[in-house]
C-alpha cells in the first residue's frame, strides 16, 4: 500500500477513534443519569420500607435483612425501575461495543504504522512510561 494511502487511512482511523470516544463519553453520561434515577427510586422505596409500621405502630420490617428483601421486591415490581434497568443494560452494551471497536481500530492503526515504517508515534502515548525528560 503506498504511503499516501496509509497516511489517509491512519488519519481516518484517528478521526474515527476520536468520534467513538466522544460517543463513549455521551453514553457514559447517559448511564450516570440512569443510575442517579435508580438511586432516587431506591431511596424512596427504602424510606417507605424503613418507616412502614403495622396497626400497632411496630416496624413492619423489623431488621435490615428483611428491609433489604422488601427493597429488592419493591424495585423488581416498580415499572419505572424496570425500564431504567433495561436502559442501563442497553447503555452498558453500547459501551462494550465501542470499546471493542476502539480496540480494533487501534490495532489496525498499529499495523498500518508498522507497514509505513513508523516505529515510534510522533508524540508520547498517554499510557507510555517514557515521560518527557528535560
Amino acid at each position: 500500500m503506498p504511503n499516501t494511502e496509509i497516511k489517509n487511512e491512519l488519519l481516518g482511523i484517528i478521526d474515527k477513534i476520536a468520534e467513538l470516544e466522544i460517543k463513549q463519553n455521551e453514553i457514559r453520561d447517559r448511564g450516570i443519569e440512569i443510575r442517579d434515577q435508580l438511586n432516587v427510586i431506591r431511596s424512596k422505596h427504602f424510606v417507605e420500607i424503613t418507616l412502614a409500621t403495622n396497626d400497632k405502630g411496630k416496624p413492619l420490617y423489623p431488621n435490615e435483612r428483611v428491609r433489604q428483601s422488601a427493597l429488592t421486591i419493591a424495585m423488581d415490581v416498580d415499572a419505572k425501575c424496570k425500564d431504567l434497568v433495561t436502559r442501563l443494560r442497553t447503555t452498558d452494551k453500547e459501551l462494550q461495543e465501542i470499546v471493542i471497536e476502539i480496540g480494533r481500530l487501534s490495532s489496525r492503526k498499529v499495523l498500518l504504522m508498522g507497514e509505513a515504517g513508523i516505529t515510534n508515534p510522533p508524540f508520547p502515548d498517554k499510557n507510555s512510561y517514557g515521560r518527557f525528560s528535560y
